[in-house]
């Protein structure tokens, strides 16, 4: 479980090999980035549970690609060096 930025600035939630977005600037609803999809989580006592199912398998890859793109974008924010 980790948090990121999306392209956009936006956080992410990477949970499961599933990818997720606030719904609503909630801070405790979870929904799924699919629009096909309505998998959604909720925060609560310091845990995720599970609302809705999935129409799909998770995707453990998307969520390395994304944590790998995160932590490049990182690097390259506060880095003083040049491209």
């Amino acid at each position: 479980m980790s948090t990121v930025k999306s392209a956009k600035g936006k956080d992410q939630l990477l949970l499961d090999g599933y990818r997720y977005r606030h719904v609503n600037n909630s801070q405790c609803i979870w929904r799924y980035c699919r629009n096909d999809c309505a998998g959604h989580v909720l925060f609560d006592d310091g845990k995720y549970n599970k609302i809705t199912d999935y129409i799909h398998t998770p995707n453990p890859d998307e969520t390395i690609s994304m944590e790998f793109k995160a932590d490049i974008n990182l690097g390259a924010a506060i880095s003083h060096g040049s491209p």
